[in-house]
């Protein structure tokens, strides 16, 4: 496992100046550098007091190894593909027309329920691709059909359609997964969170480092799960997305392409 910093912004001559004195020289032709170093290295050490004096955003990701994965039972599940926004995306009209707006809060985002189905403003162009997210709805997921058909049905999972925005007709290549929600907690005691001032739901910091914390408590029978926790930042809150490592291995087989985070045992 390796914890890597990333780093991007536009330094003035005084930061190049810094940066090439402790050993971090920017190319003179490149106006916005990318740096990225993994947690122990020196330089990334011999950054971190200017961090927080330039006020910096420093990207935090892990990189596990195949033996870890392969160790986990279950694992955060990412689609890659971020296939446009829900609809209608105008004053995030969407919330009323798919979700249920009773328990909802507007400023935190939390307490969505699913009313009706998800509508996009054009059929998805698969090509080679087999699932998608949205942006602005992040603990949901979309896949081709013929790819629920063959790998995500016969672990129980169920779907229901998707419609095309203004026409409301069904998207016959494309469905959503349906999700259930587990009874188990996670063990998220060391993990940065705020309470809405609005509602009171706890929401916690959605950047997690290493290891996602174990459950509380054990999940059996599912293959595909939500964690009952919020997480998000601003007006937008979301729930983890978890799989087996059964489920893992079978996407692996039919080469559908995600980010696996694994669960701490």
């Amino acid at each position: 496992m390796k914890i890597i910093h990333r780093i991007v912004f536009r330094p003035d001559k005084t930061q190049r100046r810094v940066l090439q004195e402790i050993g971090i020289p920017v190319p003179p032709n490149e106006d916005l550098p990318v740096f990225e170093f993994d947690e122990e290295h020196e330089k990334l050490i011999s950054l971190k007091p200017y961090i927080d004096k330039w006020q910096l955003v420093d990207n935090v990701r892990t990189e596990f190894t195949k033996k870890e994965l392969d160790a986990a039972s279950f694992l955060r599940w990412f689609p890659l593909w971020m296939n446009g926004y829900p609809m209608p995306d105008d004053d995030f009209g969407y919330i009323g027309t798919t979700f249920q707006k009773q328990g909802y809060c507007e400023v935190c985002g939390s307490g969505l329920v699913q009313q009706s189905s998800f509508r996009l403003r054009k059929a998805p162009n698969w090509g080679s691709k087999k699932i998608f997210g949205l942006n602005w709805v992040y603990d949901e997921v979309f896949v081709r059909k013929d790819v629920y058909e063959t790998v995500f049905k016969k672990y129980g999972i169920e779907s229901m359609p998707v419609l095309l925005y203004k026409k409301d007709v069904i998207i016959e290549d494309t469905v959503q997964l349906i999700i259930p929600t587990t009874d188990a907690y996670s063990n998220l005691e060391e993990q940065p969170y705020e309470i809405c001032k609005t509602c009171g739901m706890k929401r916690y910091n959605p950047k997690t480092k290493g290891f996602f914390p174990s459950f509380k408590d054990s999940v059996t029978g599912l293959h595909l799960f939500k964690g009952r926790e919020w997480f998000g930042s601003g007006a937008m809150s979301y729930k983890q997305i978890f799989v087996s490592q059964e489920l893992r291995q079978e996407m692996i087989k039919y080469q559908i392409k995600s980010d696996f985070d694994p669960v701490n045992q």
